[in-house]
């Protein structure tokens, strides 16, 4: 059962906003824009501010490493991130619940297509499931 779903079931009161990731389309896949475009998209609207509101009164933030969890951590709202690929020792905050992947992950950086393929050439990385 999906995280949110549990969430919603076992915790009633509990009431989830579901953010998306911004995505576009490169060389076929999809892939997240980069960091200045996101910034130039999201300057276009109010949402990152609507976003970080939302975020500065929420009781926990549940994420995977992004930029809605460093904002989270400026904000002083309590997160749980889910770290897949990225080295959750180097890029967590102890106030934070930390999930590392049970298997593999810490593969971030380590060959040129890191974020699109599984360095160990598998389908659907571990560090991911």
């Amino acid at each position: 059962m999906p995280l949110n779903k549990f969430i919603k079931y076992s915790f009633s009161y509990i009431f989830i906003i579901p953010f998306k990731k911004i995505k576009t389309r490169v060389k076929g896949r999809n892939a997240a824009l980069g960091l200045q475009t996101a910034i130039a998209a999201l300057a276009l609207s109010s949402f990152l501010k609507e976003t970080a509101s939302v975020i500065s009164e929420a009781s926990l933030h549940i994420d995977t490493d992004s930029g809605l969890v460093h904002i989270a951590a400026c904000l002083g709202t309590v997160c749980a991130v889910i770290f897949g690929p990225t080295n959750a020792l180097y890029c967590s905050y102890s106030e934070n619940i930390n999930i590392s992947p049970r298997l593999c992950g810490n593969c971030w950086w380590s060959f040129y297509d890191w974020m699109n393929a599984c360095p160990k050439g598998l389908n659907a990385p571990e560090c991911m499931n």
